[in-house]
């Protein structure tokens, strides 16, 4: 059975290999028609399950424009396509992208990119997702900054108000309206207000969850900081 599996395996990478060089094709004829035209011959297609979806080449300089590169072509012949459609992609380039065409993929969450070429230039993709990440980490640092914010401020005088009134009305009520036996009444009453005493301490102790006894300790995190 292994080796039936491992032969599965391989036929069905060599399957996936024929199909980008079928694809790959594509995106070079992209590339000479671009030549053709008298621009620069990069060419790109975007595939969906199987099937392209758009292709282009470069026309910056048949179209004058500054931001036709081959991938934006591709991406705009594509036209505008729902979410999940493009994390199913995969765009195909003869040439690595710059940082624009490293930008829009990262935009519209293309799943994968496979490149022809990335000796003549080496493209941006490797800074963008380095800064894509980078920014990331920043807004958890962000948001862990709000929740520092946030824990010193504690629990809103109103909410405590409410605690303490709810949790006095709670043990008036097992005091006054409780059984008739006194012994019993009054473990009732006792084991009642050791309850809400407990679950105050506890709210007191997440209300500053970087303090006191019970603290969530962020030096891992203020260490991932210093490094970025």
């Amino acid at each position: 059975m292994r080796g039936q599996d491992i032969e599965c395996q391989t036929e069905m990478k060599a399957y996936k290999e024929k199909q980008e060089d079928e694809f790959l094709k594509v995106a070079l004829q992209e590339a000479a028609t671009g030549l053709k035209e008298g621009g620069i011959p990069i060419g790109s297609v975007i595939v969906c399950d199987g099937k392209i979806i758009g292709r282009g080449h470069n026309r910056r300089v048949q179209k004058n424009s500054a931001i036709l590169h081959a991938e934006m072509d591709a991406l705009e012949n594509a036209g505008r396509l729902p979410a999940l459609v493009y994390k199913r992609c995969t765009l195909y380039t003869t040439l690595s992208p710059c940082s624009m065409c490293s930008g829009a993929i990262l935009l519209y969450g293309i799943a994968h990119i496979v490149i022809g070429e990335n000796k003549t230039f080496m493209g941006q993709k490797e800074k963008i997702f380095f800064a894509e990440s980078v920014r990331k980490l920043n807004d958890l640092r962000e948001m862990r900054r709000l929740r520092i914010l946030d824990s010193r401020a504690g629990v809103h005088p109103v909410l405590w108000f409410i605690l303490v009134v709810g949790a006095i009305t709670t043990i008036g009520f097992a005091f006054f309206f409780g059984m008739d036996k006194f012994i019993n009444h009054a473990i009732m009453v006792s084991a009642l207000s050791v309850l809400i005493a407990l679950i105050l301490l506890t709210i007191i102790s997440f209300e500053f969850p970087f303090t006191g006894d019970v603290r969530v300790d962020p030096e891992t995190f203020q260490q991932a900081i210093g490094h970025y």
